[in-house]
């Protein structure tokens, strides 16, 4: 489950500090920028326009973005750059679309792969973010890319059906899923749920189940439902990571009704005390 522990702890960040996308690789890049200037062997270079819209979506801070167009770009930057060209070239030439950088990371210090979310600006699937990963093959010594089109077709598939296990449970939860990880170029959608539920395991995609409650659910509510939904959650059969969040903010819950809607929702620079005052999460295996 470590892909979606590291998707939690994101959405964590989104919700605590309004940190989203790839802005957590602006704050992990200004500590090693602060370590690499340190270092006389460090080559910084200057930013093109692509790179810089590239960035841009990230949704790096202003004083990042500054530091960088000032400054130069340190190599961890200039890699991640390089990379998300590569992984957007490629979803251009598959889907024959363009596409933009809606957030990412850089390659992690366990597998060397990396990701990134991409938009599409046009054609059948403009509007709709993708997410592209930039792998390493061991066996080969080759670098290839996958997208994750599984998680984007079947993503509101998902959220429907746990919104209805909620809602079946007693609980008054509202339901987002997010999906991580691809299955190949093969998959079709054309399956049942019992096929869709095997797909998910065989190719250990991971599953995360985030609930937002309602600022007048008192605590004993709040207690009962959660405990009413992880029953739930266990009896379908799926492994997955569920979090729930009473928000304070009545609007925001009415407007929360995907995945996609929480990065909105909770914008950069919100504090946690402003945003829930009541929080649970649990693994079910």
């Amino acid at each position: 489950m470590r892909k979606s522990k590291i998707y939690l702890a994101v959405v964590i960040m989104v919700i605590t500090t309004g940190v989203c996308g790839c802005n957590f690789i602006g704050k992990w890049n200004i500590n090693n920028t602060e370590k690499e200037e340190k270092t006389e062997v460090q080559v910084h270079r200057m930013p093109t326009e692509e790179e810089l819209q590239i960035l841009e979506g990230c949704n790096l801070s202003s004083d990042y973005m500054k530091q960088i167009k000032e400054e130069g770009m340190s190599l961890t930057v200039q890699s991640f750059v390089d990379t998300a060209r590569i992984m957007l070239d490629y979803l251009e030439q598959k889907y024959g679309e363009q596409f933009v950088v809606a957030g990412g990371s850089p390659a992690d210090m366990w597998t060397s792969d990396f990701m990134i979310f991409a938009k599409a600006t046009t054609g059948e699937h403009k509007g709709e973010r993708f997410e592209c990963y930039y792998k390493l093959d061991e066996d080969a010594g080759k670098r290839y890319c996958e997208d994750g089109y599984f998680a984007l077709v079947e993503q509101p598939v998902m959220e429907q059906y746990f919104q209805q296990v909620a809602e079946e449970s007693g609980c008054q939860f509202k339901v987002t899923v997010s999906l991580t990880g691809e299955v190949g170029e093969k998959y079709t959608t054309d399956i049942s749920m019992d096929e869709l539920k095997k797909v998910i395991k065989e190719k250990d995609i991971e599953l995360s189940v985030f609930c937002f409650a309602a600022p007048y659910l008192t605590d004993e509510e709040f207690d009962r439902e959660v405990s009413l939904l992880e029953k739930a959650l266990s009896d379908t059969g799926y492994r997955t990571e569920y979090c729930v969040w009473r928000l304070i903010d009545e609007d925001k819950f009415n407007y929360i009704n995907t995945d996609s809607d929480i990065s909105r929702a909770f914008p950069r620079g919100s504090r946690s005390d402003d945003l829930y005052n009541k929080r649970y999460d649990s693994d079910i295996n």
